[in-house]
Order: structure tokens, then C-alpha cells, then sequence
């Protein structure tokens, strides 16, 4: 069982001897604690039955072989699929589901499935009314003369604040949303094997690093946490670094800092008919992290061990640490005529 679904259902929790268990894609986890006679519904039937608790991904129970042990003779079916067995002197027969036609998910059902690594993409269409929309059209620019192709409105503004979009050189200064990285007790670090990637992006990868390296947001490392890194390719064709950070979030308490829904963000915007959006580049690498924990974002290439120095994406708290970062930021102006909208990828 998951630890934090245990948590959730605030089933008492006995303490157990660390044993390390070899999940379905070769890593080895490791067994946190014991609830005791656990009663679980399965399909109308009652069981009771005693859970290991261990940082498994996509599901929040597994039953194994211990628990089918249990059972006795057991006839399986696999066209229907199902399994029938006798259970306190009478036969229970268990059915697989089947897939079902689509059907619209909640909010608390996306956020679900997010936090289980469930969903590989989402799209979503916004329509506004026609007659609401007063923009400011700008033209794509010239790249070789990006600023005289502007409104010159625009470019005013532009050259009147250059020094907002200079690109940054460095660490950003120490701030009070500083990142850190709390885990839960007693957690070996989170050390996973490298991915296997083909040789062309072994080029691109370094590629990344070495600017990354330049820009200062990632240090050389010794840590003994490491994650595996891929290449997400991006609809210009460009490669995005990202670093699978899945074990070392399975072993981070988190932080439940509210982030509004986008529902609750349109409803704000109710009567409005002027809008403009500031788009934050990189706005993570804009959060540093806190010393103490550099170490535990380490990830692992095939030129190096690497940590960041700044909040990389993907990590458990990063939403909830800069949704708390902007809203401390703008506290004066929110909702009077600023929202803040998170989009995570």
C-alpha cells in the first residue's frame, strides 16, 4: 500500500524491520511500516488483510502472491477475465473491468490520477466570448530586427524596462521561498538507474548540460541520491531536459499549499474586458534551493553526476512552493487586478 494512502485513511501504522522489495520494473523499494488486519470491499466482498506499506507508483494497493496464497484453489479465467475461490465457506468469484466508453473526469479525479503518474498528456480549449476580447495585436517579430516591428507602444514600453528582460547571469538571491526538500523519516536516499537513450541524445543532452553548467543552475555532484534523466521532445523539435524525479517525490512529505483551479480563476475574471498575461520563462530556476538540500536533486548522465542549485521541474513541492512565492509577491494587487495561474507540464 501506498504510504500516503495509509496516511490519508489514517490506518494505524506498526513499526517493521526494513526489507527491500523488487517491484515490477527492477528497482528495488523499501517496506516502511505494517497495518495490521486492514479491511478492504472488493467487489461487495469483505476481506481483511495485513499491508506493507511501500512508495509504489500508479497504484494506490497491490495484491501479490501472499495475499492469493491466502485464498486456496483459485480458478482463473482470463477471456472474462476472473478468478473464483472459496471465502469463509462460500464462493466468491472476482471480475476484471473491462474499458468503458470515455467519460468526463472531475477535478479531484485529474489531480488523482496526476498524482499517480496517470496521465501522459492534457489539452484543453478556452473560448471566449467575441465580444469581451480587446487585445493589442503583435506581429510576430523580425527576428534579424526584433524590436522595430513592434506597436510602438510596445516597443517604448520594451525599451523603457530593457533591463526586465535581460536574460539572467547567475543564482537568484536568497529568499524567504527558498526550496527545501523534507523527507519522511527514516529513507534511504532515492537512487535509481540511469535510462538507456540512443547516441544522438547523448549529444543533445550534453548540449543542455553544458549551457545549464554556464547559466549556473546545476553544479558537478557527489551526492548518493540520484535520478534518471530523458529528453521530452517539444513542439518546435527542440529537446526539453527533464529528470525523473518520481522515487525521490515518493519519500518528500508534501507541502498542500492551495493552488486555484482554473474554474475558480475564470470566475473571477467575471465582468472583466481588459486582459494582459505575463508569461514568467523558466520561472522555477527563478527559486533557489536551499543549500542543504542540493545534494538530493542530484541526477546522473553518461558525462556525470550532476545536483541542481535551483528548483528543477518536477519535483513534488515546486507547485505548491511558487504558487506561495507569487502570491506572497503580488499579495497587494490579487484579485484586485492580478490572478495567478499555474500550468504545470
Amino acid at each position: 500500500m501506498q504510504p500516503r494512502v495509509a496516511q490519508f485513511l489514517q490506518l494505524p501504522i506498526s513499526p517493521t524491520p526494513k526489507f527491500p522489495v523488487m517491484v515490477g520494473n527492477g528497482e528495488r523499494t523499501y517496506c516502511t511500516g505494517l497495518c495490521k488486519e486492514t479491511p478492504i470491499n472488493l467487489q461487495q466482498q469483505l476481506f481483511t488483510i495485513p499491508f506493507y506499506l511501500l512508495p509504489i507508483q500508479r497504484a494506490d494497493v497491490v495484491l501479490g502472491i501472499e495475499w492469493l496464497s491466502t485464498l486456496g484453489p483459485v480458478t482463473s479465467d482470463f477471456s472474462v477475465p476472473s478468478m473464483t475461490f472459496t471465502h469463509d465457506h462460500k464462493p466468491i468469484t472476482l471480475t476484471g473491468q473491462h474499458s468503458h466508453t470515455p467519460t468526463l473526469a472531475s477535478f479531484h479525479q485529474l489531480r488523482r490520477l496526476s498524482n499517480m503518474d496517470a496521465i501522459a498528456y492534457i489539452f484543453y480549449i478556452t473560448i471566449y466570448p467575441q465580444a469581451t476580447m480587446h487585445t493589442l495585436a503583435v506581429p510576430e517579430p523580425d527576428t534579424n530586427n526584433p524590436i522595430t516591428d513592434l506597436h510602438p507602444d510596445i516597443q517604448t514600453l520594451l525599451q523603457d524596462f530593457d533591463n526586465v528582460f535581460t536574460n539572467p547571469t547567475g543564482l537568484p538571491p536568497p529568499r524567504p521561498h527558498d526550496y527545501k526538500i523534507i523527507l519522511l523519516p527514516n529513507q534511504p536516499p532515492a537512487n535509481v538507474k540511469p535510462y538507456r537513450y540512443p547516441h544522438s541524445q547523448k549529444e543533445a543532452m550534453a548540449t543542455l548540460l553544458v549551457d545549464m553548467l554556464q547559466q549556473g543552475i546545476v553544479t558537478l555532484s557527489t551526492s548518493p541520491f540520484s535520478s534518471p534523466v530523458l529528453l521530452v521532445r517539444k513542439k518546435d523539435g527542440s529537446c526539453q531536459f527533464c529528470v525523473d524525479y518520481r522515487n525521490l517525490n515518493a519519500i518528500t512529505f508534501k507541502n498542500r499549499f492551495p493552488i486555484p483551479t482554473i474554474d475558480e480563476l475564470l470566475d473571477e475574471l467575471a465582468g472583466a474586458s481588459i486582459f494582459s498575461k505575463i508569461d514568467l520563462q523558466l520561472g522555477y530556476h527563478q527559486i533557489r534551493l536551499d543549500p542543504a538540500d542540493t545534494h538530493k536533486t542530484a541526477f546522473r548522465t553518461a558525462d556525470g553526476h550532476y545536483e541542481f542549485l535551483v528548483m528543477p521541474f518536477r519535483l513534488t513541492n515546486g507547485p505548491s512552493t511558487f504558487q506561495s512565492a507569487m502570491n506572497d509577491l503580488l499579495r497587494p494587487f490579487i484579485r484586485k487586478f492580478v490572478l495567478v495561474f499555474l500550468m504545470t507540464y
